[in-house]
């Protein structure tokens, strides 16, 4: 698939990072996720979605890559087990009711904080996208067709793993610790960023 290849390249270069290491996952379920500098790519994304699309899919994990997001996940979501075991001693140590309250009001905290961090950094990775994919709105139509797929299957799903990369697919059911914007809300954004860009050049030019 020269296009990938060639399609990686040039948005690895208008983002100044080095070319990510790609790699293809033999599963059906569309995904994508980044770790380090490199970038995977599920076979059932090829399914759903066009070239472009594909690249615009591309193009949102190395935007994690250019953020320094395949550094900083992994260290916010390992704190979460950090922050739970410093609950969990300091209630064993003082058996206090107080403490332990305290201790646990400080690690939900930092969960919600996690939770609104990581969404935060999602849309990060959109806006990076947009500003190296040729269509911008491509991006758009692969979160539409990611959607669209998702809900058809959504009964028969099964329950993934919890991962530190920044992946494609989320739970149904959407709660305050959620780590991934809503497909909803990552569209209405590229929608709005889009608009600005237009307006921006419309009045540069």
């Amino acid at each position: 698939m020269p296009w990938l290849y060639e399609g990686i390249v040039r948005m690895a270069n208008k983002a100044g990072i080095t070319t990510p290491e790609i790699y293809i996952l033999d599963d059906y379920i569309p995904n994508a996720y980044s770790f380090r500098n490199s970038i995977v790519l599920s076979m059932g994304l090829f399914e759903v979605l066009d070239e472009e699309e594909i690249l615009a899919v591309a193009a949102h994990e190395i935007g994690h890559i250019k953020n320094k997001d395949t550094i900083l996940f992994p260290l916010v979501s390992y704190g979460r087990y950090f922050m739970f075991a410093l609950a969990l001693l300091n209630s064993l140590i003082s058996q206090e009711a107080l403490v332990s309250l305290v201790s646990f009001t400080f690690y939900l905290l930092y969960e919600v904080l996690r939770s609104d961090y990581l969404k935060q950094r999602e849309f990060k990775a959109d806006e990076a996208a947009l500003r190296i994919i040729s269509t911008p709105l491509a991006l758009k139509r692969a979160l539409e067709e990611l959607k669209y797929y998702e809900d058809l299957r959504i009964e028969v799903k099964e329950s993934a793993f919890p991962s530190i990369e920044p992946e494609i697919e989320r739970p149904h059911q959407r709660s305050i610790f959620d780590t991934h914007p809503s497909y909803e809300e990552r569209i209405w954004r590229i929608i709005a960023e889009v608009e600005a860009m237009n307006l921006r050049e419309r009045i540069l030019n």
